[in-house]
């Protein structure tokens, strides 16, 4: 880059006054019209030089499409050839002359061209041409054999063109006007205008998840409180009676189911080992071993003393091998039948009383009006855990967008190509098209 530069420096090298660099404020939209609009006024400079070429450039196309005519219309000079020979000349010529109408075809500028439509131009008609000669090359051949002084005559007007296109590139170098040094430039304006875009969307939706979080929290803080009124009300405070007492309840349920197992907790063991001596009542011998209070509420005649009884003579017997003998005896003799039918009873008891306290609560409004409260404080928990994410999601993305990086750079860009300090700016909270 630099050859705008270069010219700006001729220009300014006899006013030395100056030791202050131009300064331009350019909004980003507005750049790629800025440029051209730059590139334009230098290129009015050397407009004429530029439509001397395409004026001869355009005559030779004419020329060109009369020499092609005449090549389509010309007879053999020797018609003393073979049929196989004038097949192939004929085919030949053919295409010869459709190659070449067809590159014309495309050989088209607007009346006025600019800078950037001229430079363009040249760019596309040498790339043409290449394509030209090669698809022509065994036509020519062939047309310089059978028409050599036809083909010679379609062959220099494709060089005048190309050489008027050539002498259009010398004078663009010549004249420090052109915008080979600007297509980076270009691109830097699409990653900047493409990153700014998605800045903005960014920050609309970062806006956007801002308000509905402030919502749900609202939201949040407006249920907690409607569940602290009804705390408040008559009937929660009978609500709450209940489920106290039902806590009450509970403890005394699980007390009991508890004080059974650790009676017979001990005993399984030897319990395990005696079950397959039993005869009778193996089933109920065997719950007392997986679930005592269950077995105990099953056995309303406490079989189990007499079966343990049983186990103790066994022992007692040494047909039971355990590991303490007179301990385990000890163990169940120390089992207090008493102690486990009011164990039982505690247990029945509780577990009725919790029935029917579960029946009332179900049927009481508050508690329908609790769970209703809950479930929407849950679900607005989530809302908000999922809205939370979606904002640290967007903050890490925008993170990675440096946009005034990308502005320094492009501004250090422009202002080596053209001589002076652009400040590139924009309108924040609109998008960048």
């Amino acid at each position: 880059m630099g050859w705008f530069r270069q010219v700006l420096d001729i220009f300014n090298s006899g006013n030395e006054e100056s030791s202050e660099m131009e300064e331009e404020n350019v909004d980003l939209l507005a750049i790629p019209s800025w440029i051209e609009s730059r590139l334009d006024s230098e290129f009015d400079k050397i407009r004429p030089e530029i439509d001397a070429q395409f004026s001869i450039l355009f005559d030779e196309k004419k020329n060109l499409l009369m020499n092609l005519e005449d090549l389509k219309a010309a007879a053999l000079q020797n018609p003393n050839i073979s049929e196989r020979e004038k097949q192939i000349m004929e085919g030949n010529r053919a295409s010869y002359i459709s190659q070449h109408k067809q590159f014309l075809n495309v050989v088209e500028i607007s009346e006025k061209p600019n800078c950037q439509e001229t430079t363009k131009f040249c760019k596309n008609f040498e790339e043409l041409l290449v394509r030209l000669a090669t698809s022509t090359a065994k036509g020519h051949l062939v047309m310089k054999e059978f028409f050599a002084d036809r083909a010679s005559k379609i062959n220099r007007s494709i060089k005048t063109m190309g050489g008027a296109v050539s002498k259009m590139r010398e004078i663009l170098v010549d004249g420090n006007v052109g915008v080979d040094d600007v297509e980076d430039i270009g691109k830097g304006i699409n990653d900047l205008k493409a990153k700014k875009k998605l800045s903005s969307e960014i920050d609309e939706e970062l806006l956007t998840l801002g308000k509905k979080l402030s919502n749900s929290r609202f939201l949040m803080n407006k249920l907690n409180k409607n569940i602290d009124e009804l705390k408040q009300t008559e009937n929660y405070a009978g609500f709450r009676s209940l489920s106290d007492s039902r806590e009450s309840h509970w403890a005394s349920f699980k007390q009991a189911e508890e004080q059974v197992n650790n009676e017979f907790s001990p005993l399984q063991k030897a319990m395990k080992r005696f079950e397959r001596m039993i005869a009778e009542d193996q089933k109920l011998f065997m719950k007392y071993i997986d679930s005592p209070m269950q077995a105990l509420i099953e056995d309303e005649n406490l079989k189990i003393f007499m079966m343990l009884d049983k186990m103790k003579t066994a022992i007692s017997s040494g047909s039971l091998e355990v590991k303490d003998p007179e301990k385990m005896m000890q163990k169940i003799s120390e089992l207090d039948k008493q102690k486990l039918v009011d164990a039982r009873s505690r247990y029945s008891e509780a577990k009725t009383s919790i029935k029917t306290i579960d029946d009332q609560m179900r049927n009481s409004k508050v508690m329908e009006e609790l769970n209703d409260l809950q479930y929407k404080i849950e679900h607005t928990e989530r809302q908000v855990k999922i809205i939370e994410d979606k904002i640290a999601q967007a903050n890490k993305t925008k993170e990675k967008i440096d946009l005034d990086a990308l502005r320094s750079n492009l501004e250090q860009e422009l202002k080596e190509v053209f001589g002076l300090n652009v400040h590139i700016t924009w309108q924040d909270n609109t998008h960048t098209a």
